[in-house]
């Protein structure tokens, strides 16, 4: 982007992008996929029995969630039409789900413990919060749109608070209703359901207080 900037417009014409709805079933099924890969990791650090051990499986529950969700926010571009082209930047796409890795690393060893309090899961879920929307921007800007970003900067709490309250209520499916007889199956495949929501909305909300502007004359590309 030759600019981003958070209030007001920008010079040239409005690039507003439109969307093919059957592309959302394909990006919450690999949102659903990344966190289903999530949750088990955190029961596998709290078990590890060396430092090692635990940092291996940070490492790698970090790595997995935020590549799935990564390829998640790709695929939904990939049913997003607008009128310029796009051109993706491929080093900008390797870096993307860096910010993902960092927060879901904390975020891991916040819950990857025997015994998960409130504490940590307000911590854990604002920390996925901030993963998410890091990696909603880091996708955004390697689709290399010859384009300024306007982001409306009063309602950029918005997509955070969806992403931590869905978090939170996933976080606390999965551990809150342990040992509640809840099935560890039914804790997993609701605590991952109510994270995908939270990420879906969240890249969702971003897109809908992000408007793009251009100086070129506007078409219809892929």
């Amino acid at each position: 982007f030759s600019e981003i900037i958070t209030f007001g417009s920008a010079p040239g014409f409005e690039a507003i992008p439109t969307y093919e709805g059957s592309i959302g079933w394909l990006a919450t099924s690999i949102g659903l996929l990344a966190a289903l890969s999530l949750l088990p990791t955190m029961e596998r650090v709290a078990a590890s029995r060396t430092s090692e051990a635990r940092q291996s499986w940070v490492l790698a529950g970090a790595a997995s969630m935020a590549i799935g969700v990564c390829a998640m926010l790709y695929s939904a571009t990939f049913g997003m039409t607008m009128p310029i082209p796009a051109q993706l930047d491929i080093p900008g796409a390797v870096l993307a789900p860096l910010p993902g890795i960092l927060a879901f690393a904390f975020m891991i060893q916040q819950v990857g413990v025997q015994k998960v309090g409130w504490r940590r899961l307000h911590l854990a879920a604002v920390l996925c919060s901030l993963g998410l929307s890091g990696m909603h921007y880091s996708v955004l800007l390697s689709l290399g749109l010859d384009a300024t970003i306007v982001i409306d900067a009063s309602t950029l709490l918005i997509p955070l608070l969806i992403g931590y309250a869905g978090t939170m209520a996933g976080l606390y499916a999965y551990f809150g209703l342990a040992g509640r007889r809840t099935s560890s199956l039914l804790r997993k495949l609701l605590g991952s359901a109510l994270i995908t929501f939270s990420t879906i909305g969240n890249h969702f909300s971003a897109m809908g207080q992000t408007t793009f502007f251009t100086r070129q004359p506007l078409g219809e590309h892929l």
